[in-house]
C-alpha cells in the first residue's frame, strides 16, 4: 500500500506541479497583462471624456472661453460657472472625475474637497501640469496624479480657443482604487477559474494514478509468482488488453513465463535422459569391471600356465640332458648296456609323461587364450557402448547449454525482474559445462580402452600362434621320444647294432635339444606377454573405476539439477 501511495504522489506532483507553476505563471501575466489592458482602456476613456467635455461645449455654445472681472466663466457670450450639470452627468453614467481649468484655476469640477466635501474650484493643478499642456499644447496621462488626497488616474488635454491659443486645461480621471480594485476583481476570478482548473486536474490525475498503480500492483504480483518458481499464475485479462505501456510490460511478462516455462519443461525431459543414461553408465561400466575381472582371472591362469610350462621344460631339458650323459656312457661302456638301456626305457617314460604334461598345459593355455580373446571382444562390445552413452551425454549437454544461453537471454530482458532466473540459468549453464567435461574424459578414458583391448587383441593373436607353434614341436618331441623308445627295444633286441642305433641316438637328442630350446624361449615369451597382458588389464580396470566414478558424479548432477527445478510449479 505504501508504494501504491508513492507512485499516486509522483503522478500528481508529475501532472499538477508543473500544472501550478503553470498557473502562477499565467495568473502573473494575466494580472499584468489585465493592469495594462485595463490602464490602456482608462487611458482611451479618459481621453475620450475630456475630448467629449470639450466638444459638447464647443457644440452646446458659440464664442470663445473668457473670465469677467468677477472670475466668472463664460462661453461666448453664456455665463458656464457653477453649471457642472454635464460634469456631473459624466460622473453619474461613466464613473469619471472632470475638471474645467482656466488658466491654472479649477472653475467646473466634480472633485471635492478634502477639508470639507464641497467643489474643490478655486484650486489649481501641478506646475509640471500646467508646462507641458498648457505651454506646450501637449495631452498629459498619468497613473498616479495625488488630487486632494486621492490617486487618479488623471488625463489632462489642452483648452484651446478658435484662434489656437490655450486659455485652459480639460482634465478626466479616475480614482486609481476602484481601478485596482477592478483589477483584483479580474484577478480573483482567474484564480478562482486556476484554482477550480487544479482541483479537476488533481481528480483526473488520482483516478488515473490508481488504475496505473492497481495495474502495476497486478503486474508485479504477477511476476512475483514467476519469480517464485509458480508457471501455474494467470494475470487478469483486462490487463493484457490496455494499449499502453502497462498492457505491454504484461503482455511481455507473459511471454517471458510461457518461454520460461517452456525451457523448464525441456530441461525436466532432459534430467530425466540424463538420469536414464547415467545409470545406463553405470550399469555398463560394473558389467565392463565384472568382465574385466575374468580376463585377469584368464591371464593369471595363463601366467601359472606358463610358470609350469617352463618348469616343465626345464624338467624335459634336463632329461635331454641324462640322455645324452646314458648315450655317452653307452659309448664309454657298452657292457652296461643292459643296465642304461633300462635306465633309457625309464627315461623314455619320464619324457612320455612330461610331453603329455606340456600337451595339457598347451590345452589349458589354448583355452585360456579363447578366454580372454572372448573377454577382449566383450570390453570392445562394452566400449562402443560407453561411446555412444558419451555421444548422448555430449549432445544432452549442449542441449542444456543451448537452453541456459535462451534463458539468460530472456532473463537480459526482463531486466530485474529476470535477476533471479538469470541465477538458475548460470546453474544450468554450469551444469552442461561440467557434462560435457565429464563425457570427454569419459571419452578419452574409452578411446584409452579401445586402444588397450585391441592391444591385447593383438598380442592374443601373437600367443596363440606361439601356441600353435609350440604345440607342433610338442608333437614332433613325441614323435622323437617313440622313435627313443623304438631305439631302445631295437637295443635290446639287439645290441650287435647298438652302435648304429647310437649315431640316430645322438641326433634325436641334438633335435630334442633343439626343440626344447625353442620351448624354453617359447615359455619366455609367453610370461613377458602374460605380464604385459596383466598391466594394460590393471590399466583398463582403473579406467572402468574411472568410469563408474564419472558415471555416478553425473548421476549426481542430474538429481541436483532436479532438486533446482523443485522450485518451479507448472501444470502436470
Amino acid at each position: 500500500m505504501k508504494k501504491k501511495s508513492s507512485i499516486i504522489f509522483k503522478l500528481l506532483a508529475l501532472g499538477l506541479i508543473p500544472l501550478i507553476v503553470l498557473d502562477f505563471i499565467v495568473t502573473l501575466f494575466s494580472t499584468r497583462i489585465l493592469s495594462e489592458s485595463i490602464e490602456a482602456e482608462i487611458k482611451n476613456s479618459l481621453k475620450f471624456v475630456t475630448a467629449s467635455i470639450i466638444e459638447t461645449y464647443t457644440n452646446l455654445y458659440a464664442g470663445d472661453y473668457s473670465v469677467d472681472i468677477t472670475g466668472s466663466l463664460y462661453k461666448g457670450k453664456t455665463s458656464i460657472s457653477g453649471d457642472n450639470r454635464l460634469l456631473d452627468s459624466i460622473k453619474n453614467s461613466a464613473g469619471f472625475d472632470s475638471t474645467l481649468y482656466y488658466g491654472n484655476n479649477r472653475l467646473l469640477t466634480t472633485i471635492e474637497r478634502s477639508s470639507d466635501g464641497g467643489r474643490a474650484v478655486g484650486t489649481s493643478a501641478n506646475e509640471q501640469i500646467v508646462e507641458t499642456v498648457q505651454k506646450n499644447q501637449q495631452e498629459y496621462f498619468s497613473p498616479n496624479i495625488i488630487i486632494e488626497g486621492v490617486s487618479y488616474y488623471a488625463y489632462y488635454v489642452p483648452l484651446l480657443n478658435s484662434d489656437g491659443s490655450t486659455i485652459g486645461m480639460v482634465f478626466a480621471g479616475k480614482p486609481n482604487s476602484e481601478v485596482q480594485q477592478s483589477i483584483q476583481n479580474q484577478t480573483m476570478r482567474i484564480l478562482l477559474i486556476s484554482t477550480v482548473v487544479i482541483i479537476l486536474s488533481s481528480i483526473v490525475t488520482i483516478i488515473i494514478a490508481r488504475r496505473l498503480s492497481k495495474a502495476l500492483k497486478s503486474t508485479k504480483l504477477y511476476i512475483k509468482q514467476i519469480a517464485n518458481g509458480d508457471l501455474t499464475t494467470e494475470i487478469h485479462p483486462k490487463y493484457l488488453r490496455r494499449k499502453d505501456e502497462i498492457g505491454e510490460i504484461c503482455e511481455t511478462s507473459v511471454l517471458l513465463k510461457n518461454t520460461l516455462l517452456s525451457i523448464i519443461q525441456d530441461i525436466m525431459i532432459s534430467t530425466n535422459q540424463l538420469t536414464g543414461t547415467s545409470e545406463s553408465l553405470a550399469i555398463t561400466a560394473d558389467n565392463t569391471d565384472s568382465t574385466i575381472n575374468e580376463v585377469t582371472k584368464a591371464i593369471d591362469e595363463i601366467s601359472n600356465g606358463a610358470m609350469n610350462q617352463a618348469q616343465e621344460t626345464q624338467t624335459a631339458t634336463e632329461s635331454v640332458l641324462n640322455i645324452g650323459e646314458q648315450i655317452d656312457h653307452i659309448i664309454n661302456e657298452v657292457e652296461a648296456l643292459t643296465e642304461n638301456a633300462g635306465k633309457m626305457s625309464k627315461a623314455e617314460h619320464e619324457s612320455a609323461a612330461i610331453i603329455a604334461k606340456l600337451g595339457d598345459s598347451n590345452d589349458k593355455t589354448m583355452m585360456s587364450i579363447k578366454k580372454i580373446s572372448d573377454q577382449t571382444n566383450t570390453t570392445n562390445t562394452s566400449a562402443k557402448e560407453i561411446q555412444k552413452a558419451v555421444g548422448l551425454i555430449q549432445s544432452i549437454a549442449e542441449e542444456t547449454d543451448l537452453l541456459s544461453l535462451n534463458a539468460s537471454i530472456e532473463a537480459a530482458r526482463a531486466g530485474d525482474a529476470g535477476r533471479g532466473f538469470s541465477v538458475v540459468a548460470e546453474q544450468i549453464r554450469k551444469l552442461a559445462d561440467q557434462s560435457r567435461f565429464s563425457a570427454k574424459e569419459i571419452e578419452l578414458i574409452t578411446h584409452r580402452l579401445l586402444e588397450e583391448s585391441n592391444n591385447t587383441v593383438e598380442t592374443m593373436k601373437e600367443v596363440t600362434s606361439n601356441i600353435e607353434k609350440q604345440q607342433i614341436r610338442l608333437n614332433e618331441t613325441k614323435n622323437k621320444v617313440v622313435e627313443v623308445a623304438q631305439g631302445i627295444k631295437g637295443s635290446t633286441r639287439n645290441i650287435d647294432s647298438i652302435k648304429n642305433m647310437m649315431a640316430i641316438l645322438e641326433a634325436s637328442k641334438n633335435t630334442i635339444v633343439d626343440v626344447i630350446s625353442s620351448l624354453s624361449s617359447i615359455s619366455e615369451e609367453n610370461a613377458a606377454v602374460t605380464e604385459q597382458t596383466s598391466a594394460s588389464t590393471q590399466v583398463l580396470n582403473s579406467s572402468i573405476d574411472s568410469l563408474s566414478d564419472s558415471s555416478r558424479n553425473l548421476k549426481q548432477l542430474s538429481e541436483k539439477l532436479k532438486q533446482k527445478l523443485l522450485i518451479f510449479k507448472i501444470n502436470s
